[in-house]
């Protein structure tokens, strides 16, 4: 999806990847705030959708397989959401170093305060306040949309069987990844 001259002109790439399950999770709620997507009634129904990668971006094992292809790419720096959300500090530290920047300390923990999750929800109620709002068109209410940000949320909404179910399909999908050992203690 990415235009050929960010490829042509060996852009810089950070490449966010969440644990599925929560991915799965996030994005049925999103679906559901969203009215230019199909309409989502459940997450069972959302479930199969996104198992069979009928979803926006399509298939999440074949989008994070096709970067993976790419991990040694020097213009490209894969980082798991799961570590930002324990070391934002670090995590900005290696976004920096990767950019060129050369930040000190307390520049990276102002970075890291102002773009830890509770301080950009708490913005977001802020700008959905605002008459005048206009950053988000794809929500119904035009409200940016900040959840809970949470890791291992998905607890929550897999069955047991779904749980099964998505794990098999993981297995099989990822058996050939180097990322899948960032994942085990998030499943």
């Amino acid at each position: 999806m990415l235009p050929t001259n960010v490829k042509q002109k060996q852009c810089k790439v950070i490449y966010i990847i969440r644990n599925p399950k929560d991915t799965a999770v996030s994005l049925f709620h999103y679906y559901r705030e969203n009215p230019n997507l199909p309409g989502i009634e459940t997450w069972n129904e959302f479930f199969e959708l996104f198992l069979r990668g009928d979803v926006v971006y399509g298939s999440w094992f074949d989008h994070v397989l096709s970067w993976e292809e790419h991990k040694n790419a020097k213009n490209i720096l894969i980082i798991f959401y799961e570590e930002m959300k324990t070391d934002l500090s670090k995590n900005i530290k290696k976004i920096t170093t990767f950019l060129g920047l050369n930040l000190t300390d307390g520049e990276i923990n102002v970075i890291a305060r102002k773009t830890s999750f509770g301080e950009m929800k708490n913005n977001a109620v802020k700008e959905n306040c605002d008459p005048n709002h206009t950053i988000c068109a794809l929500t119904s209410n035009r409200r940016l949309v900040f959840r809970k940000g949470a890791v291992g949320d998905w607890i929550n909404y897999f069955t047991s069987k779904q749980k099964r179910v998505f794990d098999e399909l993981f297995t099989e999908k990822m058996k050939h990844s180097e990322l899948v050992g960032h994942f085990g203690e998030y499943s």
